[in-house]
């Protein structure tokens, strides 16, 4: 039995590593997309402590510190989670089968994409999914929302 399974492999899933790690809480981390979709980003100017950075590099910095304790992230798709009656986690990874004490889930987020012409030729280049992260770029622009 593992004590903590991490599902997920972006920033918050090698945050919680390094935390794990630097606790002594024996750990496997599960994740497709290492950085997540942080890693697919251009620019990221909201990183505290860190005027600019490219999301390819943050990723690669935060890995390498999750390794640095040891961390190693298994590139497998979670298909079930199960709760056992001993109060212990069960996930299924494909034919294989982990039981844990704990499981955190740190699975992040997708885009929601619209499907429209244009939009993935121009993915970084104007058209942006997250007004938060992006909306500096856009400042003193035209600019259309749709969504949330």
């Amino acid at each position: 039995m593992t004590p903590l399974i991490i599902i997920g492999a972006g920033p918050a899933a090698l945050s919680a590593s390094v935390y794990a790690s630097r606790y002594k809480i024996e750990h496997r981390i599960f994740g497709q997309l290492a950085g997540g979709l942080m890693g697919q980003t251009h620019l990221i100017e909201n990183w505290p402590g860190v005027e600019s950075v490219s999301g390819m590099e943050l990723t690669q910095n935060m890995l390498s510190h999750a390794k640095s304790y040891g961390a190693e992230i298994e590139s497998k798709q979670v298909t079930d989670i199960i709760k056992n009656t001993d109060g212990t986690i069960t996930v299924q990874v494909g034919d294989e089968s982990f039981v844990a004490q704990s499981v955190l889930v740190a699975t992040g987020t997708h885009h929601n994409e619209l499907g429209v012409e244009g939009e993935k030729e121009f993915y970084g280049r104007g058209v942006s999914y997250c007004a938060t992260c992006d909306a500096f770029f856009y400042r003193n622009k035209t600019a259309v929302v749709v969504g949330g």
